[in-house]
């Protein structure tokens, strides 16, 4: 019997972006479709999430009078997850504000902002500073491609279309602590 190896397309692709980050990081750095191409989308197929197949992903979803870069999506098609995309090495803290207002007028409790490297992932309806929000931090350039991978598991499809995505405390104490080491 064939051993069952869910980890190996998310360790696989992390290990090519980390490469691609080494190769073409200061060309990723001036671009973000390249860095979404390159980066972001092989991740997400890797969760399962194909940004191909509209029943998926919508790319360029409308929120409001603007576009958030991807919203993943339920069975029925209502998005549950908002990922803002920025150009790698943009710098995301500046950035949270507006990822939040997405989330916010789509009426999406969880919104990702990512460069391609650094993957920060908000419960945006908690009454707390957006520190205080995060959820997950998983910066793949400076994480063994296993740990990150597994961090990252919280976004692939199955487990956010379960309704998994939130954490209790504990694992959020424990996600802290791993993130410390």
């Amino acid at each position: 019997m064939q051993e069952y190896k869910p980890l190996e397309p998310l360790v696989s692709a992390i290990q090519t972006a980390r490469s691609a980050i080494d190769k073409h990081g200061a060309g990723l750095s001036k671009n973000e479709i390249r860095t979404r191409n390159i980066l972001i989308d092989p991740v997400l197929r890797a969760l399962g999430w194909d940004v191909s197949v509209w029943e998926d992903v919508e790319v360029e979803h409308g929120a409001g009078k603007k576009r958030v870069d991807y919203a993943l999506l339920g069975t029925e098609g209502q998005p549950l997850v908002l990922i803002e995309a920025k150009k790698l090495n943009e710098g995301l803290d500046s950035k949270r504000t507006q990822m939040l207002t997405y989330c916010t007028e789509i009426g999406v409790r969880h919104g990702v902002l990512t460069d391609g490297n650094c993957w920060d992932v908000y419960d945006v309806w908690q009454q707390r500073s957006m520190d205080e929000r995060r959820l997950i931090q998983v910066i793949i350039s400076s994480r063994p491609p296993v740990i990150a991978a597994w961090m990252l598991l919280r976004l692939s499809k199955e487990f956010v279309r379960e309704g998994g995505l939130s954490l209790d405390n504990e694992d959020k104490k424990n996600n802290a602590a791993t993130e410390k080491k």
